[in-house]
């Protein structure tokens, strides 16, 4: 045993030193330079004006008069951290933004590793670190001014401590499971509502109902302790309780719009303003009018066109599952991954303990982006790791190793 726990590390370090190889190839051959345009240039801008004014606004994207919360603050808040090092220890920038991007990347393999090892199953873990060192799209994620790496980054410790709740039944590994998630829905809004996949994902393990409910509890107090600043941040801004982004009415609109095939088009905007029924107030009070008109055009959708309905949510989880940073490489293997992580879904009956936290991760945002708009790649890009696990998985299994 003592000789196979060697191996196991002299592989792990190959696999850590093989990611970063690769990531500082990228970083030699694609240099650092400044967002010009799109979300990355938005999220500069918020952190270069928060560092210098201490005011946290944004640009709006379409919505009406929408600068104070189109953009949860995780993201902006790293990049004005690393810009104040940046500045203090007399560094390129966007150097140090790459160099955490890296580190994150590499903190990720090995959390892929661990959460693998204490459901059993190291072999997977490494299978898994490995496929996670070598994907083309968390590298290409890596090499951008974008929040995709830091929210892998805490998806994946979510993501353990939660294997570890589920593994243990404990509440504590349930708390920190729970903060983690709160930090990670303060980079992307869109797991706001993961409580409810975490207590679902729980059900299984038939653990004792006190025990399941003091997990679950848990988990939802520091989830909501890890958001409550910046909800609370938000009521005093505009005066009533408010979500943690006013982006969440037009993305539910704007992605159940089937003349555009839920895609956000220059046109959408337009459309949009023309959909609301009145002026709105503030971004809140637009975000909460495009909500309501996102639900009656689902509504509508379903009973006037559901043939078209369903076939725009099909179009929508393709576009989600395609390759990231797969142009000019071949996409079969990236096929072939997700073929086997299906097989690791199938495998989650066997072993709910060990892989029912990856299913949870993935299934519940792959079934968010469904009723939302979703970018080709891009947002599957942070549940990745957690794909490349259910492949390891299912790849062991298939190699007759079985599910321990």
């Amino acid at each position: 045993m003592p000789a196979k726990q060697a191996h196991r590390r002299i592989l792990l370090l190959a696999i850590l030193l093989t990611a970063l190889a690769l990531r500082l190839r990228d970083l030699a051959v694609v240099h650092p330079t400044l967002p010009v345009s799109g979300d990355a240039r938005e999220y500069h801008e918020i952190a270069q004006r928060w560092l210098t004014t201490g005011i946290y606004l944004s640009g709006g994207q379409g919505v009406p008069k929408g600068r104070r919360a189109v953009r949860t603050p995780g993201y902006p808040a790293l990049l004005m951290a690393l810009y104040a090092s940046a500045d203090r220890l007399r560094l390129n920038r966007l150097f140090l933004v790459r160099a955490a991007n890296i580190a994150m990347d590499l903190a990720t393999c090995l959390m892929i590793f661990v959460a693998a090892a204490l459901a059993g199953n190291a072999a997977a873990g490494l299978i898994g670190a490995f496929l996670v060192a070598a994907s083309p799209s968390l590298r290409l994620a890596a090499s951008q001014h974008m929040p995709e790496t830091l929210t892998a980054f805490l998806l994946c410790a979510g993501f353990l401590a939660m294997t570890a709740a589920f593994k243990k039944q404990s509440p504590w590994a349930s708390a920190l499971s729970g903060l983690l998630f709160g930090l990670a829905s303060l980079v992307r809004p869109t797991l706001a509502l993961f409580p409810a996949a975490f207590l679902l994902a729980a059900w299984p393990l038939r653990a004792r109902m006190a025990k399941l409910l003091a997990c679950a509890v848990m988990f939802a107090a520091c989830f909501c302790a890890a958001i409550s600043p910046w909800a609370l941040r938000n009521a005093l801004v505009f005066g009533r309780p408010v979500p943690l982004s006013s982006l969440g009415g037009l993305n539910l609109w704007a992605g159940n719009y089937l003349p555009f095939h839920g895609v956000v088009r220059p046109a959408t905007y337009d459309i949009m303003r023309r959909e609301l029924s009145r002026q709105p107030r503030d971004e809140m009070d637009a975000d909460a009018m495009l909500m309501r008109a996102g639900l009656r055009q689902i509504g509508r959708n379903l009973i006037t066109r559901p043939r078209a309905f369903f076939g725009l949510l099909w179009r929508k989880h393709l576009v989600f599952w395609e390759c990231y940073g797969c142009e000019g490489r071949p996409e079969g293997l990236y096929r072939l991954v997700l073929l086997l992580a299906l097989v690791g879904v199938g495998l989650s009956a066997f072993e709910w303990a060990g892989l029912g936290p990856a299913v949870a991760v993935v299934g519940y945002l792959n079934l968010l982006h469904l009723a939302t708009y979703t970018e080709a790649g891009r947002y599957s890009v942070p549940i990745l790791p957690q794909v490349f696990l259910l492949a390891a998985y299912g790849l062991v299994f298939l190699g007759g190793k079985g599910v321990k």
